[in-house]
């Protein structure tokens, strides 16, 4: 379906943002050079689909600039449609051509709401002339929405294939689970020849997962499009020792936005900040902390209002921050030693004069250089600037034609990536010329732009859900994938043969040469991949890098940073959104190690009495895990009331030892009994307290 310069039907018209007069006679006075093509119409299926998205297609054919606004309303709901580029200011040079994303989920079109059976919801689109509302195009798109039943799900499909092992022989008895990253899974099972099979509806995210006790996970990306069956291999699983214990426990009003971390790893930054805010009065009292990895508290700086960017030199000696208060923002640069401020500037227009403004002026952006030389600042308005370090300096301003949300520079600082609303941009720091724009659809999150390792790649994932890759010396797109919508943060593994990717839909893990997806697990959970390359940290949860997951930590609350140490022995993750005080940041130590499996991995669940037995006031007590579960291990008295809990978490396949003291319960000589639970298993044994 084309558009071209027609209004199918009129609508009320709002214009809440306005260029500034220096640049309207720039762009053309209407809008008859806009083409808009909707291609084909999609449709989603829930729960396979998290949500309905359209892209579509528009188009400058004429000879001058383009700057229009755009609505978009849902018509059966009356909300207003979720769409990106954002905010919704569109800027289309000469034979430009972009993608808009409308989006409709749970939230936006109550998708959520809808029974069993087929629906519609529509969509109309009113692009309008951003200096004369009365010239506009409009036009309406019916977008089928199909509800089945998460219970019952099949279809014309076939996903057959075999599990076999590293000889090829067929493993019988694998736990087989299909799903598309949406809430629900297709539970099975192999026969005795290893062999599964399933019967679903078309969707393109179908993943398989199989796995077994002994083995590590495997996972399989089913391609609907291409016929034939699936060999799914079996590895034999290591053994891993994980073991992490709380080091600080950190109490907080509210969340945290984002964290960055030194190269030596001594401090780590942290901003407060959250996109809802359960009591408006809090945002005044956010803060900037710098911690050490132990958790240990260096400093904290009031920053008067919330912060959605801050940056630490990789030397550690520099924090800059971006503070969002709503009428009079600022740029912060400070000393990490004090913290004492080395400069301090409004964000404002005469600081920092913008190509166009809208109402208000603020940076969710900012980013110091690899050498210290410059930082690099992005606006909300479509701005990067580039400042020197030393003295807060405007060295030069670049136009980016949308919101500026991510910045990275290259390791020697003769570059700096700018990622815009929906252009990358490669710029020379030395006199901001352009070296190449590339098309990425929409703005990436603070985590969700990533150089590799070599620098011969530049990473993104972006608000409206697609991971884009592309090649550094000429801009080209090597490939991309749609995940999910709402994109979240993208990570490149150390070695640079993985890339982590997080939205609505779940976290994908690529295979980063040819961006096949390799695994995939269920949320958004904030990830870092450890420096050896062997694990892959999705907030609470410790992954192998092939997607097995060995250890899980207690805290499970907003995943919004995460980070694991060198050597794999510190932890460190902070809550987000918050809707009241609590934990906010936890510290852990502990270790990771990995045995090769021969005969020491344990092959059932079994309870050792305990020793000594009698005692008094200690004894251990000895238990073996067969493979990664959730163990209790509680102490209960002859009238079977709880005494205390020794263990209440996620263990991996092992021997565990727990040592239960007695001095700070105050129990009196007698019976006792202690009971191991693990999923449908439980063990009781009695010991005898003598004093």
């Amino acid at each position: 379906m084309k558009i071209k310069n027609t209004v199918l039907f009129a609508g009320f018209i709002v214009s809440f943002f306005f260029i500034s007069n220096k640049y309207s006679s720039v762009y053309s006075q209407d809008l008859s050079s806009l083409q808009i093509d909707f291609g084909e119409i999609p449709s989603a299926t829930l729960p396979l689909d998290i949500a309905l998205k359209h892209r579509f297609k528009i188009r400058n054919n004429g000879t001058a600039n383009l700057i229009f606004d755009l609505q978009a309303r849902v018509i059966e709901t009356n909300q207003e449609a979720v769409t990106f580029p954002q905010p919704p200011v569109l800027y289309l040079a000469p034979s430009e051509e972009i993608e808009i994303a409308c989006i409709l989920d749970a939230a936006t079109g109550n998708l959520s709401t809808l029974p069993v059976g087929q629906h519609t919801r529509s969509v109309k689109y009113k692009f309008i002339n951003h200096n004369n509302n009365a010239d506009s195009i409009s036009a309406t798109a019916a977008y089928s929405i199909t509800v089945i039943d998460k219970n019952n799900i099949s279809g014309s499909y076939s996903v057959r294939g075999k599990v076999v092992d590293e000889n090829g022989s067929p493993i019988p008895n694998v736990q087989m689970n299909l799903d598309t990253g949406s809430d629900f899974s297709l539970p099975n099972g192999t026969n005795n020849n290893g062999e599964f099979s399933y019967s679903v509806p078309y969707n393109t995210k179908w993943m398989i997962k199989a796995s077994k006790d002994g083995y590590n996970d495997a996972y399989q990306f089913v391609d609907l499009d291409q016929a034939g069956q699936y060999q799914i291999v079996l590895t034999r699983a290591k053994f891993y020792s994980v073991n992490f214990q709380t080091k600080a426990s950190i109490n907080s009003d509210f969340g945290f936005w984002q964290g960055a971390v030194s190269d030596d790893e001594s401090k780590i930054l942290l901003t407060q900040g959250m996109e809802i805010w359960y009591n408006e009065n809090l945002r005044t009292e956010s803060k900037l902390f710098l911690y050490k990895p132990d958790g240990t508290k260096i400093w904290e700086h009031p920053m008067g209002y919330e912060s959605w960017g801050i940056s630490i030199s990789r030397d550690g000696n520099f924090a800059a921050y971006a503070q969002k208060h709503i009428t009079q923002p600022k740029i912060i640069l400070l000393e990490t030693s004090s913290p004492a401020v080395v400069w301090e500037k409004n964000f404002d227009i005469q600081n920092f004069p913008t190509g166009s403004f809208f109402i208000g002026h603020n940076s969710n952006e900012i980013r110091i250089s690899n050498t210290n030389k410059y930082i690099g600042l992005g606006s909300g308005e479509g701005d990067f600037y580039l400042l020197d370090l030393q003295t807060g300096n405007l060295l030069w301003t670049k136009f980016a034609a949308g919101q500026v949300r991510n910045v990275r520079f290259s390791s020697d600082d003769n570059y700096v990536y700018i990622g815009s609303d929906p252009w990358l941009y490669k710029v020379n720091t030395a006199d901001g010329s352009v070296v190449w724009k590339s098309y990425i659809y929409s703005w990436p999150l603070h985590y969700g732009l990533q150089l590799s390792p070599d620098e011969s790649l530049i990473a993104s994932m972006v608000k409206s859900g697609e991971t884009t890759v592309i090649n550094t010396s000429n801009g080209s797109k090597v490939w991309d994938f749609d995940p999910g919508v709402i994109g979240q943060w993208l990570e490149f593994s150390r070695d640079g043969k993985q890339i982590a990717a997080s939205a609505f839909g779940g976290v994908w893990v690529f295979d980063v040469t040819t961006g096949k997806p390799s695994w995939r697990v269920k949320g958004t959970k904030a990830g870092y991949f450890s420096k050896d390359n062997n694990y892959l940290l999705l907030f609470n949860e410790l992954y192998t890098k092939e997607g097995t997951r060995i250890y899980m930590l207690p805290q499970n609350q907003g995943g919004q940073f995460a980070f694991i140490n060198g050597n794999n022995t510190s932890v460190v993750l902070a809550t987000g959104q918050m809707y009241s005080p609590g934990v906010g940041l936890v510290f852990y130590e502990g270790t990771v190690t990995d045995v090769e499996q021969e005969n020491s991995l344990p092959q059932s669940f079994s309870l050792e009495q305990n020793y000594p037995n009698p005692f008094n006031p200690s004894t251990t007590i000895e238990f073996l895990v067969p493979n990664f579960a959730f163990v209790g291990l509680k102490v209960f008295d002859i009238l079977g009331r709880e005494v205390t809990t020794l263990i209440n978490e996620y263990k991996q396949s092992g021997h565990y030892s727990v040592q239960l003291s007695t001095n700070n319960l105050q129990l009196s000589s007698g019976v006792y009994f202690y009971t191991l639970t693990v999923g449908s298993y439980q063990s009781v044994k009695k010991m005898v307290l003598l004093k």
